[in-house]
Parts: C-alpha cells; sequence; structure tokens
C-alpha cells in the first residue's frame, strides 16, 4: 500500500482546528450536533459541491427512491453529516469514560465476544456511518488496538487527529507496507484491527468491486490480510438516536471475503458496507466522492458542475447510462 503524503503545512488551520475541537469537546453534545446540523441544511439548500456530490452518490446508489424523496433524503443526509462533523471535537477531546456515557445500546456484541475470544484476531471494518471515531473508547475497554491509517493532508491537523485518537490506547498503523507489516503481526497475536473500509485507496492498493451496483475502487487488503491470518472479520457502526446518543451494532462480515477472484471478494467487501447503510442510510457519508476513480479509459463523474442528464455526456457509459436513467425519472 502507499499512503498519501503530508504536502501542505498551515499553522493558521491547525490552530484553528485546535479551538474547534477545544469548543466542540465542552460544548453540550446536542448543542454541537444542532450547530452542525444547521450548517449541513445551508449545504444543502444551495448550489454547493457537497450537495452536487450527495445527489450524484444517490442517484446512483439509491435508485429506489423517487425524485421528491431523493431530494428530501439528500436534505437529511446532509444535516447528519454536519452534526457529524461537530461532533468530532467532543470524540476527540472527552475522556473515554464520558465518551462511554454516549453509548445507548449495544447489539451483536456477543459476535465480538467470541471472536476475540478465539484468539486468531479480528479485522473490524467500520464503514463511514453514524459515527465511527466512538469504537475508539469502546475498544479502549478491551486494551489497546491498531488501526488503519492515513494522513491528513494538512501537518498541523494530521498531529491532532493522532494525538486524539492515541490517547485512549490506539496504536495508529499508516497506510503504508510497513503499516500493512504491524496489522499482520497484531492480527497473529491475537489482536484487534480496525480498517474503514470504503475509503478509496491508491489504484496500487486497489480493485473494481460493486458497490451499490457500481464498480467502485475498493482496498484489497482485508483480502489480503484474511488470506494470510486466520482472523475473524465483523463490521461495527455507531448510529446516532433521536436523543443524540449511540446505537451501537456488531454485524457479521459476508462469507468470502477472502474469494480467490478479487473481484468477487471486493464486490462482497461492498455488500457488507452496503447492509450496514441500509441500517440508516440518511448517516452515511454521501458527500465523500467515492466513485471518482474510474477504469482505464473512463472520466470521473465529479467533474460536472451539474449532474443533468443533458450534463454528464462527458462520463464513463455505465454511470452515465445509471444517471441518466435515474436523474430523469
Amino acid at each position: 500500500m502507499a499512503t498519501r503524503k503530508i504536502s501542505i503545512s498551515s499553522p493558521l488551520i491547525g490552530a484553528l482546528a485546535r479551538v474547534v475541537a477545544w469548543v466542540s469537546a465542552r460544548l453540550p453534545l446536542r448543542l454541537s450536533q444542532a450547530l452542525g446540523g444547521g450548517f449541513g441544511r445551508i449545504a444543502g439548500a444551495g448550489p454547493t459541491r457537497l450537495r452536487a456530490v450527495t445527489e450524484l452518490n444517490v442517484a446512483l446508489c439509491l435508485p429506489e427512491l423517487p425524485p421528491a424523496e431523493r431530494r428530501r433524503f439528500v436534505r437529511r443526509s446532509l444535516v447528519e453529516t454536519g452534526a457529524t462533523a461537530s461532533e468530532m471535537g467532543a470524540l476527540w477531546g472527552r475522556s473515554p469514560q464520558d465518551l462511554m456515557r454516549l453509548v445507548a445500546s449495544v447489539s451483536g456484541g456477543e459476535l465480538l465476544d467470541s471472536a476475540v475470544e478465539a484468539g486468531h484476531g479480528v479485522i473490524l471494518l467500520l464503514p463511514h456511518l453514524g459515527n465511527w471515531e466512538l469504537f475508539n473508547p469502546i475498544l479502549t475497554q478491551r486494551g489497546s488496538f491498531f488501526a488503519l491509517y492515513r494522513s491528513a493532508r494538512i501537518d498541523q491537523v494530521d498531529r491532532l487527529i493522532r494525538k486524539s485518537r492515541e490517547r485512549t490506547g490506539c496504536r495508529m498503523a499508516p497506510a503504508t507496507s510497513g503499516g500493512v507489516r504491524l496489522l499482520l503481526r497484531a492480527l497473529r497475536d491475537g489482536e484487534v484491527v480496525v480498517i474503514l473500509p470504503d475509503q478509496e485507496p491508491v489504484k496500487t492498493a486497489g480493485d473494481f468491486g460493486e458497490f451499490f451496483g457500481v464498480p467502485a475502487l475498493t482496498m484489497t487488503l482485508v483480502r489480503g490480510l484474511l488470506r494470510r491470518t486466520e482472523a475473524a472479520v465483523l463490521f461495527g457502526v455507531a448510529l446516532r438516536d433521536s436523543s443524540g446518543r449511540f446505537e451501537v451494532n456488531y454485524l457479521a462480515a459476508p462469507e468470502g471475503l477472502d474469494d480467490a477472484d478479487v473481484q468477487v471478494a471486493l464486490t462482497r467487501l461492498n455488500h457488507g458496507v452496503e447492509r450496514c447503510v441500509r441500517l440508516c442510510p440518511e448517516q452515511y457519508q454521501w458527500s465523500y466522492k467515492r466513485f471518482k476513480t474510474r477504469p482505464e479509459g473512463e472520466l470521473t463523474p465529479y467533474r460536472q458542475r451539474s449532474f443533468e442528464p443533458q450534463n454528464i455526456q462527458y462520463v464513463d457509459p455505465v454511470i452515465r447510462a445509471r444517471l441518466g436513467h435515474r436523474l430523469s425519472r
């Protein structure tokens, strides 16, 4: 694997990030979520890039939504995205004991217990759904663990995130060949390894598997780790409830994540992510450019300023056909 190099130094942005995190950690969580949701409403009200990307992803992945419901869904999604962003300061700045009070319920915890007790290591896959950062204090209750980490592009922000995560007992493994060796060693020692499976990897560390029926560049790391260890694999999500606390769910992974056919394995990995998303689709990070990298000779759909059918003639045929059908409904 390879990681993007930290190429930007910005003390001003770093200082601003520290101030925002400090303030967020001291605000009542419900107030912080409401403020973030307000910014999401603003993003959903105008012709913002955040809204445009969300609209495209939802049109591609949730074709069952009629146009009016899709527009409402996009607005709700952006409110949830804002709430997730505003929570980060609290989840990075509060003590693990305080954060555990945010857990309203746990479902499927016996799956994690059994996997840990088996002693062959556990790969815990956390999609960008709800707030994945809550698993740091949750897993800390069991001891230290490893998490795969792709560096932030701004050096000062990167240090803030690493410090915040490591204070709970999380050990960061960079998305490099050296980081993969750390993960292999941890799994062989029977430890828990956390991976966010729906991040787009660099091309050399991925291949295409279907995600909601659309080819998406998907990491091959999970398949590689499973083929080299006897580790168990689970999915985990922490979903925000109506009170602002979180319902934690552990789910069994689909069979075949280590299939000999790479594309079959990656599609099954994405099916596991899809199952998680279906639990609460509006809390998924639809604003992420999940389909940015396309197969050779195809253009990314995110270059278009408008995603109406008449404006997507330069997008690759698969996505053009899907969007042309879905956006014209």
